[in-house]
């Protein structure tokens, strides 16, 4: 049986202005680097930890780096980690991408796991490549237990089909919180969801989603 403990990354700039961030490289805020803080040593403590992973994402390596310190690891670096990759609303309010596209907004509000949008990537296909990446990282580590740095939407799409076998109900799944710990299990053909979103490591330092 091989863990790997999926946290998402800190609370970032971007998260802390509200801003769709995707795949542009936003550093976390000052509450993200002493949220990233707290999980080495509640990781340490509670768990033999054999290799780290990240998103390729300055917001991700930043969260795992000090996990990392810690247990003398190096952070390896993983782009399927990352978040879902949506170019024309990189950078953008909530707000504004209200008027630019509300037909496409209306679906990622309403019914996630469907959406699809010209020169996007669609959540089925993010979830694709995640889950991929995290067999990879599962059958480099049989019988360990690896931490991995990634984002909000691939833990909420993973979770919801691990739950329930489509991604017809992601709208329902709600956000893990920034620097969460959600471990999964792999017996060496799937995974399953052990815990969600955990944060007894916050120490009353807990955000939840304003932009991804």
């Amino acid at each position: 049986m091989t863990r790997l403990i999926l946290i998402r990354h800190g609370e970032s700039d971007t998260n802390k202005t509200g801003v769709f961030t995707g795949q542009m490289d936003s550093g976390l805020s000052g509450l993200g680097f002493r949220q990233a803080a707290c999980c080495a040593p509640y990781l340490k403590e509670h768990y033999q930890i054999a290799a780290v992973y990240a998103a390729d994402l300055k917001r991700a390596v930043q969260t795992a780096q000090p996990t990392a310190d810690l247990l003398g690891l190096p952070v390896l670096t993983d782009p399927r980690l990352r978040e879902i990759r949506v170019p024309r609303w990189q950078g953008m309010k909530y707000t504004d991408i209200a008027l630019l596209d509300p037909g496409p907004l209306a679906v990622w509000s309403g019914d996630i796991g469907h959406f699809e949008m010209e020169g996007a990537e669609s959540v089925q296909d993010m979830l694709t490549r995640f889950i991929r990446a995290l067999r990879d990282i599962a059958c480099a580590h049989p019988d360990q237990t690896a931490a991995v740095f990634t984002h909000a939407t691939p833990i909420r799409a993973l979770q919801t089909f691990l739950e329930t076998g489509s991604l017809d109900a992601m709208v329902d799944t709600p956000w893990v919180y920034n620097a969460s710990l959600t471990p999964v299990i792999f017996n060496g053909s799937s995974f399953s969801i052990e815990d969600v979103s955990l944060t007894a490591h916050l120490e009353g330092m807990k955000t939840v989603l304003k932009g991804i």
